[in-house]
């Protein structure tokens, strides 16, 4: 049975997959930081277990290490695993009302960024002025999830990429694997680009 991957991979499987470009993503997050200034960098939300919070990770903290900058994760948000807004909420004010918190911030989920959003908000911290903060999020959930969610703030730098087209490249492999059953595996990474 011929297996393709979409949006997932562990190193060592030998089957093809279709991912996003975290690396090139977490590289661009943290670089738009950099590029206005900043030398600390704050992450917010877990750093192993996963393709994306691995590849995010790594594509951060080669920017920042090319830039001379810190990038420090958040003891309170690392191991947090639960879904939605309002369950980071609590780990993000905790993370954000200590002296000194950094001005930038990478929140390379789109749950994650929407939670520092919300406690930014509840702390009277302005996004854009007293801390910047870059997120994630689809293409297709930007307009009618993301910005919604937003109540007329004005929308932080996320990081994109497209979920119709990785469907799309997961169905072509699937046919070149039917087609080439003996062919190599390989892992096909979805561009990702900055939204600013």
């Amino acid at each position: 049975l011929p297996v393709v991957m979409a949006d997932g991979w562990r190193p060592g499987l030998s089957v093809d997959a279709i991912v996003q470009d975290g690396f090139a993503g977490g590289y661009l997050a943290a670089q738009h930081l950099l590029e206005r200034g900043h030398k600390d960098v704050l992450w917010l939300g877990r750093v192993t277990n996963s393709v994306h919070s691995e590849t995010r990770w790594g594509g951060a903290s080669a920017a920042c290490m090319e830039a001379g900058a810190r990038l420090e994760f958040d003891e309170n948000t690392l191991f947090r695993r639960e879904q939605g807004v309002e369950n980071y909420g609590a780990a993000i004010r905790k993370s954000l009302s200590r002296p000194g918190y950094p001005r930038a911030v990478l929140a390379l989920w789109r749950t994650m960024c929407l939670g520092v959003l919300m406690a930014c908000a509840d702390l009277g911290i302005e996004v854009g002025k007293d801390l910047e903060v870059v997120g994630w999020c689809p293409v297709e959930q930007y307009e009618r999830e993301f910005l919604p969610q937003l109540q007329g703030s004005k929308a932080p730098p996320v990081v994109n990429w497209s979920i119709a087209q990785m469907a799309e490249a997961a169905l072509d492999r699937l046919a070149e694997r039917r087609a080439n059953p003996n062919m190599p595996a390989i892992r096909i990474n979805i561009r990702t680009s900055l939204r600013t």
